[in-house]
């Protein structure tokens, strides 16, 4: 059984404070690249010197020690310094092409979101995301919006806008015209359209239905553009790398180019879909790497979402009687894949909701783990929404990963117990429980869902509550985990992740990947710098001294 991610991280971040006595004496300083300054977390309270030089940390000090050894090129001083964080859930190429879309997020009323779709940038398809139902005080009857309205106020373009958790779109009159969405259309498996009393589509398809849509193709250079605008604003908020989701082989193939010619700054590894060429490697041969990228895994879906009421449930969701969700990728499909990933040393992740949909892909990674048990590869249970104390005890028996994503949390607390009852509620979201079991846990955001600021997933991990202190006390406080638990779950949870054995801690001799702080008690905290292979890639105005 694998350790519990607290007593691993504990045991990479021990570093060496006091050199030899001999080792500084009647020795001119040693030339480095780098020297970082500040309270090293987790740590015991004290400042520290990070030497750095070619890539990787030379060494670990006491500030009155370095410079008899070291003198830098140059030197930052800062509050914080922690290992670098990696979001362990994400989508940087929907981050990046925020900016070219409608986006919806956090409009509080069916009238204003309607009128924001009037504003929508560029010209032909109006695409876009954000909109949540569970926001609007006005919202239609039956709680979705309709294509008919979106008619009004988007003129003749046609409109598909995706549902904040990307799990449902909703399309104008002329949208579904051009997809041949009418009253004769079945559900695809693992979707459903929406209906009306006398079964017209209402303008609302969740989950697989979205694959009936098709808006033309993304060009080639919008793409690399809007990538290279998600790795600055990753390297801004903070983040020294993700692990990017649900890659289709177009998608892989520009990362590859970024990563090749040496424009991608921050590490990404990327889990691929099911049905791609990428994954048909993946279990012909195993992962593959070229610079900053890392190609690890294959993501699935086993369920959609608890927004959507798409995520699987055992029993029916507590406001939709005879609704128990929807299952996408078949508990076999998901077994056979991980199977034959993990005899390959390659990485597993499911997205995996609903307590239904957990416990099965859950008893798919038994077996596989129990086909090749000596696999270095990780197998993966996204999100764990739901999870119930049985597959819990799995989880930590065969050392599977939960990935979770704290901020989901604050944004789902006005409506979960809404969908799950009072009872189910206590399965729910369990930090605290998932790390007391033992279980690995990797912390994430599944930006652009939710924001890409680790900063704020912090703040949800620690507090469980929104940005004004609401509710009071904490939702479910009891789920809360440590500042130090959160940061390792951010940095050495994420490297565990992916089976990776180098990052994720400050000592001598890993790679140098740092984001470095200014911490606060009363609101999030506020990335000074990141580093990446000892580079700095991003550095505040403010906040940081540098020589």
């Amino acid at each position: 059984m694998m350790r519990s991610l607290l007593a691993l991280a504990l045991v990479g971040c021990a570093s060496r404070t006091t050199p030899p006595e001999d080792e500084s004496a009647g020795i001119a300083p040693t030339p480095v690249d780098l020297i970082v300054r500040g309270e090293l977390r987790p740590g015991d309270g004290s400042t520290v010197d990070v030497v750095v030089n070619d890539g990787r940390i030379v060494s670990v000090l006491r500030p009155g020690l370095t410079q008899m050894q070291y003198s830098a090129q140059k030197t930052v001083e800062v509050p914080v310094i922690t290992a670098g964080f990696v979001d362990a859930h994400a989508h940087p190429y929907g981050l990046g092409r925020l900016d070219s879309q409608l986006v919806l997020t956090g409009i509080d009323t069916y009238a204003a979101t309607l009128l924001a779709a009037e504003n929508a940038p560029g010209t032909g398809w109006i695409v876009g995301r954000g909109w949540d139902q569970n926001d609007w005080s006005d919202a239609p009857e039956g709680g979705w919006p309709l294509a008919t309205d979106l008619d009004a106020h988007s003129g003749d373009r046609p409109a598909a806008v995706r549902r904040v958790d990307g799990h449902a779109v909703w399309l104008n009159t002329a949208a579904l015209d051009l997809s041949g969405i009418t009253k004769d259309t079945a559900d695809p498996a693992g979707g459903r359209i929406v209906r009306d009393a006398s079964g017209v589509p209402t303008g609302v398809l969740i989950d697989e239905a979205m694959s009936l849509v098709h808006p033309p193709e993304d060009a080639l250079p919008d793409r690399r553009l809007w990538m290279i605008r998600a790795f600055e604003l990753m390297s801004e908020a903070g983040l020294t790398g993700a692990h990017a989701m649900g890659l289709s082989d177009a998608s892989l193939a520009v990362y590859t180019e970024l990563a090749e010619s040496g424009e991608m700054p921050v590490r990404i590894w990327a889990y691929v879909e099911p049905e791609s060429q990428a994954a048909e490697r993946l279990m012909a041969t195993g992962p593959w790497s070229v610079g900053h990228l890392d190609v690890v895994g294959v993501k699935a879906f086993a369920d959609g979402a608890l927004g959507s009421r798409g995520a699987w449930l055992t029993d029916a969701y507590a406001d939709d009687p005879g609704h128990f969700g929807t299952p996408i990728h078949a508990p076999a499909d998901i077994q056979q894949w991980a199977t034959a990933l993990h005899a390959t040393g390659a990485s597993m992740a499911v997205h995996s909701i609903g307590d239904r949909a957990v416990h099965h892909t859950v008893e798919s990674f038994v077996a596989a783990h129990a086909a090749h048990a000596d696999s270095q590869g990780t197998l993966r249970v996204e999100h764990a929404q739901l999870l119930r104390p049985e597959d819990r005890a799995l989880m930590a028996e065969h050392g599977f990963i939960a990935s979770m994503q704290p901020t989901h949390a604050t944004s789902d607390m006005p409506w979960a117990v809404d969908r799950v009852g009072a009872e189910r509620l206590q399965w729910a979201y369990t930090w605290r429980t998932v790390l007391d079991a033992g279980i690995p846990m990797a912390f994430g955001s599944d930006f652009p869902v939710e924001s890409h600021r680790p900063a704020l997933g912090l703040w949800s991990a620690t507090h469980r509550t929104d940005l004004a202190g609401l509710p009071e006390g904490g939702w479910t406080p009891g789920e809360r985990v440590s500042e130090d638990e959160a940061i390792l779950a951010f940095t050495r949870g994420a490297a565990v992740a992916v089976g990776n054995d180098e990052l994720g801690v400050v000592r001598a001799g890993a790679p140098a990947d740092l984001t470095l702080w200014s911490p606060a008690s009363d609101v999030p905290w506020t990335p000074v710098a990141t580093v990446v292979d000892g580079r700095v890639i991003f550095e505040a105005t403010s906040g940081a001294e540098s020589e």
